[in-house]
């Protein structure tokens, strides 16, 4: 599963990064991009569960336990307990959702989806952001091939080229419900 993120992350211009790299501590950026993205896709869940009211509940109460200040500080074994437990959560949603046989296949679908978004030619990276002031560019160098993500100036989040189609799930759910 990780190594389809890793091309994901690369070809996007986003950071990899790995425990031999003893001194690294993640971006400011990256993280508040990281949380971004993961609320983003929760709040999508919650409107596929049909439970937006519900989410924004919880979050609120959630965030109106405290007043929250930015420490801006990693602390590196909280992150890794906090990205596997939502990694067992996240999962176990296939589980609930009728979704456990073919999780690994819908997964595959997603990453080919997600590996559309970037453009492979100049041309059509400059024609992706032409009429755009708030998207930009990247060149990025990914299996000794040049493609071109298109990212989001105010974040760096990864946006979808011309060549971006959606993940068909149709054919994973007709070929198991038979």
């Amino acid at each position: 599963m990780l190594k389809s993120i890793i091309e994901f992350q690369k070809a996007g211009g986003h950071t990899v990064a790995y425990t031999t790299d003893k001194d690294y501590v993640p971006s400011i950026e990256d993280r508040k991009l990281r949380l971004k993205l993961i609320f983003e896709e929760l709040s999508e869940l919650a409107q596929a569960y049909g439970l937006e009211r519900t989410f924004y509940d919880i979050v609120g109460k959630e965030l109106g336990k405290e007043i929250f200040v930015d420490t801006k500080e990693f602390n590196k074994t909280e992150a890794l307990d906090a990205l596997c437990d939502l990694s067992v959560v996240v999962n176990g949603g296939y589980c609930i959702s009728g979704f456990t046989d073919i999780a690994e296949e819908a997964y595959e679908e997603t990453m080919k989806s997600n590996m559309s978004k970037f453009c492979y030619s100049l041309d059509e990276a400059l024609a992706t952001v032409a009429n755009r002031d708030d998207w930009t560019y990247k060149q990025v160098l990914l299996d000794n091939k040049i493609i071109y993500a298109i990212l989001r100036k105010e974040d760096g989040k990864i946006m979808k080229s011309p060549n971006f189609f959606k993940p068909n799930y149709n054919n994973i759910l007709n070929e198991n419900e038979q």
